[in-house]
């Protein structure tokens, strides 16, 4: 199905049956509770992500993810300040020693 919108509203456009997953990241309660920050992984092919423990669960995030779960939140007008703390740890991470 296609559909003619401008870039202003792809955002805003409702999900089709074949994107599940933007109903659920637009709906409030996927992010109700409190986000805890876990460890950080260089994992191969994918670089650095970040454990976010949130709602008893454990999601893995990378940079893109994070970003996009920061804009999501402030779009609903959520408070994002763990996702943005977890994505400046990313930012400035250093691994504490280096391969030889």
């Amino acid at each position: 199905m296609t559909t003619n919108m401008n870039m202003n509203d792809q955002y805003n456009t409702p999900a089709t049956d074949g994107d599940a997953n933007a109903d659920m990241m637009s709906d409030p309660a996927v992010y109700a509770g409190d986000a805890e920050i876990g460890d950080i992984y260089n994992l191969p092919g994918e670089g650095f992500v970040v454990e976010l423990h949130h709602a008893g669960t454990t999601h893995l995030f990378d940079k893109q993810g994070l970003q996009h779960r920061i804009w999501d939140k402030k779009r609903l007008g959520l408070d994002a300040a763990v996702e943005e703390a977890a994505l400046l740890r990313i930012n400035n991470f250093t691994p504490t020693f280096e391969a030889l």
